[in-house]
């Protein structure tokens, strides 16, 4: 289990399959092929530790709904130009 980014630091191998038990499902989540995609990130991007892992993770998660937010914003300008009936109820401030 882990519960700091001190254990994260600590945890220097990708876990075992075993280690992706949910006790809220009753059983491992992870897929095989999940697991050998996550153990690939680990191994390409030379993790030293799940800590660096994890830094990867959020960065690609983060990058990812950048995207999605810069799409539905250029999306809602886009049909707003073309509606003029839309235009005062869209807020472009996202």
């Amino acid at each position: 289990m882990c519960d700091s980014l001190a254990t994260l630091e600590r945890m220097t191998e990708f876990p075992e399959k075993s280690a992706f038990y949910s006790s809220l499902a009753g059983k491992i989540t992870v897929t095989d092929e999940e697991y050998v995609h996550a153990k690939k990130v680990f191994d390409v991007f030379e993790c030293t530790s799940m800590k660096d892992y994890l830094l990867i993770y959020n960065r690609v998660d983060t990058a990812l709904l950048a995207e999605i937010f810069s799409s539905y914003r250029t999306k809602i300008r886009e049909f707003a130009c073309k509606s003029d009936y839309v235009t005062n109820n869209i807020t472009f401030n996202l």
